[in-house]
């Protein structure tokens, strides 16, 4: 195993815990379960990149997996919006959270559909066989998905300041500590 290696295996197992931990003392709050998923989304990201480690780098399925480790990371921030929108609305129901992010899930759906794409990247490759992080040769696509995270960012940064001047007591302080998860 390598530094990259116990890197991730040490993110997929603190993200798991700290996921399982948060829900299994208000399994029924519907921050924590939220909490859970965005902590999946985030394990499935590391995941795919653990799933990098194992491919010969000549092999089609490393190529595969260096989109899905794109595609996972653009379904990142949705989970970020989500935990927001319920730090925010706290009773908001599914189906109203879906109608309130609806920009955003399809945004989110479509960069991970153009990450299957040659448009987005035509090969992946290591520049040393001694590499742990493989370098892409990325197509125009790529600037498309750079924009989406530069939009997810702005946008997040622009709502950190609503968030907590419109939340108080609680509600304020997981606003706070979302605001340090977003730093990490």
């Amino acid at each position: 195993m390598n530094t990259f290696q116990f890197i991730i295996i040490t993110g997929i197992t603190g993200s798991t815990f700290v996921g399982l931990l948060v829900v299994f003392f208000n399994p029924t709050r519907k921050l924590n379960r939220y909490f859970l998923l965005t902590t999946g989304l985030i394990i499935l990201w590391l995941s795919c990149m653990f799933m990098i480690t194992l491919q010969p780098s000549t092999a089609p399925s490393f190529s595969f997996w260096t989109r899905q480790v794109s595609a996972a990371a653009g379904l990142l921030p949705l989970g970020f919006f989500i935990l927001k929108q319920v730090i925010i609305a706290p009773s908001i129901t599914g189906k109203n959270l879906a109608i309130k992010l609806r920009h955003r899930i399809i945004l989110s759906i479509l960069v991970v559909g153009l990450c299957q794409t040659s448009f987005f990247m035509r090969l992946a490759y290591f520049s040393s066989p001694k590499d742990a992080v493989p370098l892409g040769d990325y197509g125009p696509g790529f600037f498309i998905f750079i924009a989406y995270f530069v939009y997810s960012a702005i946008g997040m940064i622009i709502s950190i300041p609503k968030l907590l001047k419109i939340t108080s007591g609680v509600q304020q302080m997981e606003g706070q500590f979302f605001f340090f998860f977003l730093l990490f």
